[in-house]
């Protein structure tokens, strides 16, 4: 099973997904410029598109994190 490591800090989301034998196989960076929640949404839809899976194990972390409205 592959693992994702997200990162939602205060201005940008940064993701990499590591396969069973710790190969890097994705990922990216990028500014959400306000659009927080749907650029963590847009990351986790790409990596499940680009790599053809429908289950991963998620790790999250950073400052980004809020309460839901």
């Amino acid at each position: 099973m592959l693992t994702v490591e997200l990162d939602v800090g205060s201005t940008t989301v940064k993701a990499v997904v590591i396969d069973e034998n710790k190969n890097v196989v994705w990922k990216d960076y990028q500014r959400y410029k306000t659009k927080q929640i749907e650029k963590t949404l847009e990351f986790l839809e790409r990596i499940k598109e680009d790599l053809g899976i429908k289950r991963f194990r998620l790790f999250a972390a950073g400052s980004g994190g809020r309460k839901a409205a």
